[in-house]
């Protein structure tokens, strides 16, 4: 059982939500985020890929190897069983509570906005007063976890005048307040366990131990169980309204992605303390996995499918595939050595899993250029004579099918999480049109990247938690979008231990490394010190949230 504390929301802090193509809907409540920590490693024997080159078995910690040649790319997930510094993989900030109705009409003919979408969960004001002195929509219930639509707006004043409350035209995604110190630290040492009254009201697993367990990790009792943030996911709402609120438009996607510090002499992460919640921009240069080349038995470099928009990533996660990998997080993009999202009988190793239903094969990954629908041949995604993948195979009837059905294998108790999920699932294969009606690129493929560390975009970090203060660095550049202006741009082709920048995929639900403010060095603003992490519903645990057992 959650409370939340009305005292702790500042109406400052509630803005309403954009109209958008993304049609975003945020939470309507805010429940308790629980966390934990660890890391593991994870060894991946990859087999040969179809119409490409047999790839080595790689180790790594957490998340899946990082293939060469035409192997399939598994999913890179950070581990996340221990109670060290290493957190597991993170995830998404889910839209849990459905938008107020718009208000009614009032007495003069016009019509009263409605009570304002609520932010992420919190208890949003449904509307300031109406011009005619009425409120322009009613409260929207604060402890609604998931879905619950908050009433419709009241009857406006007298005299005609459209009502001013509610509205729900903001350019920007709500700031919910910061992560709940009680849920990010690896011990509080105020805690008395029992004892109301002591720090973080006593819940912790013992005198002065831990508050908050991982999903991923058994042995923490008596805490509440954190999860990653469905919100992280690759074309969730809340990233897809964030990417507009910043002016990027469609030149653009944001994805947060896990990624070992590249600290040596000349990386992209030079001088830093660690790479917790640092900002990039990713150029798509050409597919690591040769069975994507226009020529796969030759010579390298050209793509035979589309190029994938650039992404802003933030860094959410360590103990990947190594300084050179960006580990982007999305829908069935694999588990990697750990696991917080569906095992059969549903308990998953620190508590409830995440997903009542979930792809099986390939490791919980679903992915079009691989080798997950290659039983029965032939490959639906694949040219039927040599194996081979081709614009037009990745985006045939037949794959798109095979792909849709393989997502909608997702399942989950919220509804809002279960959509997001499979949305991203199959729109970063890449297989067919998105909601815009373009057809975008094929993220859940292994690419060679271009990468250039710039400062973290607001409406990013309103949906990530962790904000850090700024460093001097550019902003993203939405005119940067092929290797030649990346060149051109100073963007990087290579790590500092002289390894081409590459980017792998990973889903889940473990606790982020960087959700534990413990390991996130850099300076940090107004209490933003780390990623948020979620409850089972995807809402966040914040300040604002009063956590119970």
């Amino acid at each position: 059982m959650r409370m939340v504390s009305t005292s702790a929301f500042r109406p400052a802090q509630l803005t309403s939500i954009a109209k958008t193509a993304c049609r975003l809907s945020l939470a309507a409540s805010l429940c308790g985020l629980m966390f934990a920590v660890g890391a593991c490693t994870k060894t991946t024997t990859a087999g040969p890929s179809n119409g490409g080159s047999t790839s080595p078995a790689t180790t790594k910690p957490t998340g899946g190897t990082t293939h060469t040649g035409g192997s399939t790319g598994a999913a890179g997930s950070a581990g996340s069983a221990s109670s060290s510094s290493l957190g597991g993989s993170g995830g998404a900030l889910v839209t849990g509570g459905a938008t107020a109705s718009a208000g009614s009409t009032a007495a003069g003919g016009s019509t009263s906005p409605g009570g304002a979408t609520n932010a992420g969960g919190t208890q949003q004001a449904g509307g300031t007063t109406a011009s005619a002195g009425n409120t322009g929509g009613t409260t929207a219930s604060a402890g609604n976890a998931g879905g619950t639509t908050a009433s419709g707006g009241s009857v406006g004043g007298s005299g005609g005048a459209t009502g001013t409350g509610g509205s729900t035209t903001s350019t920007t995604v709500p700031l919910l307040p910061p992560p709940n110190p009680c849920s990010n630290q690896f011990t509080s040492q105020g805690c008395r366990k029992g004892q109301a009254s002591s720090t973080c009201g006593g819940i912790c697993a013992n005198d002065y131990g831990g508050t908050a367990a991982n999903v991923c990790q058994g042995g923490s009792n008596g805490v509440p169980v954190n999860y990653a943030c469905p919100q992280f996911m690759l074309y969730s709402d809340a990233l897809n309204q964030a990417v507009i609120a910043d002016g990027f438009g469609d030149k653009l996607n944001y994805a947060v992605v896990g990624h070992d510090m590249d600290g040596g002499s000349g990386g992209v992460d030079s001088g830093l303390p660690d790479a917790c919640c640092q900002c990039y921009q990713l150029v798509f240069d050409y597919p690591k996995e040769n069975q994507v080349w226009v020529d796969p038995d030759h010579t390298p470099g050209t793509s035979a499918i589309n190029i994938p928009k650039p992404l802003v990533v933030q860094s959410f996660n360590t103990a990947t595939n190594g300084p050179d990998d960006f580990d982007i997080y999305m829908g069935a993009g694999g588990f990697g050595a750990n696991n917080g999202c569906y095992v059969s009988g549903g308990t998953c190793p620190g508590g409830p899993c995440m997903y009542s239903g979930y792809p099986t094969q390939d490791g919980g990954m679903v992915k079009a250029v691989g080798n997950t629908f290659q039983n029965p041949w032939p490959d639906p995604c694949k040219t039927s004579d040599t194996n081979w993948v081709t614009q037009a195979t990745l985006t045939s009837p037949a794959c798109a099918n095979a792909v849709t059905t393989a997502c909608n294998q997702i399942t989950s108790p919220n509804a809002s999480i279960q959509t997001q999920t499979i949305r991203s699932c199959v729109q970063s294969n890449g297989v067919k049109a998105d909601d815009t009606g373009q057809i975008p690129g094929d993220y859940h493929v292994n690419w060679y990247i271009w990468v250039k560390r710039v400062e973290c975009p607001a409406n990013l970090t309103n949906v990530t938690g962790c904000k850090l203060a700024s460093q001097g660095l550019p902003k993203p550049d939405p005119n940067v979008a092929t290797v030649a202006q990346a060149k051109a741009a100073g963007f990087l082709q290579e790590s500092g231990s002289g390894s081409n920048f590459n980017t792998t995929q990973m889903q889940d639900c473990c606790m982020a490394t960087c959700s534990w403010s413990n390991n996130v060095k850099g300076t940090t603003v107004n209490g933003y010190n780390s990623f948020y992490s979620c409850d089972k519903d995807g809402v966040p645990w914040t300040t604002a949230v009063t956590r119970t057992q």
